[in-house]
C-alpha cells in the first residue's frame, strides 16, 4: 500500500452467538471468557431474548457480544 492509500473504515457494533438457551449461553460465556454476561432484553417481534457482554475499547466504544436464544415465553 502506498502512503496515500487509506484503510477502509471499520466499525464493530456487536457479535452475535445463537444459543440453545440463555442458560447454555451464560455457561459457555463464563467457561470461555471467565465473565458473566448481563441481562439484555426481549425481542417480542422475533420471539427471542438475549444476554450482553461489553467488548468496548477505545477504538470500538460501543462493541458488545450478544448471546441470543428463542424466548420460551
Amino acid at each position: 500500500m502506498s502512503g496515500s492509500a487509506s484503510m477502509p473504515k471499520i466499525a464493530l457494533d456487536h457479535l452475535v452467538v445463537a444459543c440453545r438457551s440463555l442458560d447454555a449461553g451464560r455457561a459457555w460465556c463464563e467457561a470461555t471468557f471467565g465473565v458473566a454476561p448481563q441481562p439484555g432484553g426481549r425481542h417480542a417481534l422475533m420471539g427471542t431474548h438475549n444476554l450482553l457482554l461489553s467488548l468496548s475499547s477505545e477504538r470500538y466504544p460501543k462493541a458488545y457480544l450478544e448471546l441470543i436464544a428463542v424466548d420460551p415465553e
